[in-house]
């Protein structure tokens, strides 16, 4: 037997295997046919590029090599802030806004927050002031924008009465500063 004769037999044992299907036989067949090209056309082709992509990560990854610690960025952030020695000089800077501003501070206080295990001291005043809306938002706005050691810790705004410009803000800022 030859292969000519063997392909023809091979052949015509096909079509008539074909041929006996019904149809949802065919559909089963053309689907596993399907799958199985799918297979080896293309998802044979994906997974061995992923394959060869992870092993080239693999090679490539370094461990990561840091240029300075991290303590040293904290303590480089730490230095930005002005010395506890400079307190009474900031708080003048924050009574010069004021006065600028044409505004009239009333009943300031101040308060001390000293712990030792901290990096920077805490330092809170808290003031009242009478003027408009505006004002107190360009007064906040100034101390924020010159003062960047200075946050706002509360802002209550009150008025006695609904057609008043007048009110009255009552500002707890929080001065933080280095330790020497």
């Amino acid at each position: 037997m030859n292969i000519t004769t063997l392909i023809a037999q091979t052949k015509w044992q096909l079509f008539r295997t074909l041929e006996s299907l019904n149809v949802v036989g065919k559909l089963s067949l053309l689907l596993l046919l399907s799958t199985v090209l799918a297979y080896f056309l293309a998802y044979q082709p994906l997974a061995n590029r992923l394959i060869a992509l992870q092993q080239a990560a693999t090679l490539q990854q370094r461990p990561a090599q840091f240029t300075a610690e991290p303590d040293a960025k904290v303590n480089e952030y730490i230095a930005s802030f002005p010395s506890i020695g400079t307190r009474a000089s900031k708080l003048n800077e924050l009574v010069d806004i004021a006065k600028r501003q044409q505004l009239f501070l009333n009943e300031v206080t101040y308060k001390t927050e000293d712990n030792i295990h901290q990096p920077l001291n805490r330092y809170q005043v808290e003031l009242s002031v009478l003027a408009s809306y505006p004002e107190i938002h360009r007064f906040l706005n100034t101390v924020q924008r010159t003062m960047p050691f200075v946050a706002i810790e509360s802002l209550n705004l009150s008025r006695e009465n609904a057609l008043d410009e007048a009110v009255e803000a009552r500002i707890q800022f929080t001065f933080y500063f280095k330790r020497p």
